[in-house]
């Protein structure tokens, strides 16, 4: 799945795709890139251009320093910009087990025509 992905998404300018290194390993229990710093769209119109194709996609999760249930360890003056910039631009895209090859390819073609018209 991770190689579909990143085979037919490569080209997409403002996207950074989930990569491995030598020294880790990524088994992509999920498909994970993120919108670029500076791009032309953003993350939520990236993936509301997705939901009107037929597309769903998830945003990272939310930095545990802006959880509200974890307000009682007194985050409000510190800055995590690392968890807070992948927070912002990251995405998940259709994944997982079951997923096919047609329903991959779907998301790759919504993915490369809404890149067209950005």
């Amino acid at each position: 799945m991770a190689k579909k992905y990143s085979d037919g998404l490569k080209k997409i300018e403002f996207l950074e795709l989930p990569k491995e290194e030598s020294y880790a390993k990524n088994f992509f229990w999920m498909y994970a890139p993120r919108v670029k710093r500076k791009s032309k769209i953003t993350r939520d119109e990236f993936g509301n251009r997705l939901k009107i194709m037929g597309v769903d996609s998830r945003t990272y999760f939310t930095p545990l320093h802006k959880q509200t249930v974890l307000n009682k360890f007194n985050y409000k003056n510190e800055d995590y910009p690392i968890s807070s910039d992948l927070s912002e631009r990251g995405f998940y895209l259709p994944s997982g087990l079951a997923i096919t090859e047609q329903q991959i390819n779907k998301v790759i073609s919504a993915v490369k025509t809404i890149a067209k018209n950005i």
